[in-house]
């Protein structure tokens, strides 16, 4: 499609997000082949959506935000696993800020600005919850200042 196979270094490096980081997978899979049949492109035809070059250049003005964090194939990857739906709006709910689906689904990334906040306890309270959907988090960022190597935060 043109779109997320090319990666570029971004200069300055982007600011690490405050508050936690998690990731979240429930037992179920996307298969990868049923998400991109899904998508329903033609050979060729070109994907609608925002330009990937705005995206970075928003995202290193304004930071890491919703607005910014597009994935093309979140849609659907949540018809082929509807309860990635449901996992999402519980967490936006929840005051997740940024949740942001990973490749063809189905581990899902949230932030928020609270280091206390839990997803567990979001999808607990939405009536969602599984004991089989792995959590993972609060997760610390690994960056690196320009000339220096990679650290956590």
């Amino acid at each position: 499609t043109g779109r997320g196979e090319i990666v570029e270094n971004i200069i300055p490096p982007l600011k690490t997000p405050e508050g936690s980081f998690w990731v979240l997978k429930p037992e179920e899979g996307c298969p990868t082949g049923l998400v991109y049949k899904t998508l329903g492109l033609s050979p060729g035809q070109d994907l609608a959506g925002p330009d990937p070059a705005g995206l970075r250049d928003t995202m290193i003005k304004d930071g890491l935000s919703q607005a910014v964090c597009v994935n093309d194939l979140e849609p659907p990857a949540q018809k082929v696993l509807p309860k990635l739906v449901a996992i999402k709006d519980a967490l936006k709910d929840a005051g997740f800020h940024t949740i942001l689906l990973s490749g063809s689904g189905a581990t899902t990334f949230a932030l928020h600005k609270d280091t206390q906040a839990n997803p567990k306890d979001a999808l607990e309270k939405a009536g969602i919850w599984e004991d089989s959907i792995m959590v993972k988090g609060p997760l610390k960022f690994v960056s690196r200042k320009p000339g220096a190597w990679y650290n956590q935060e």
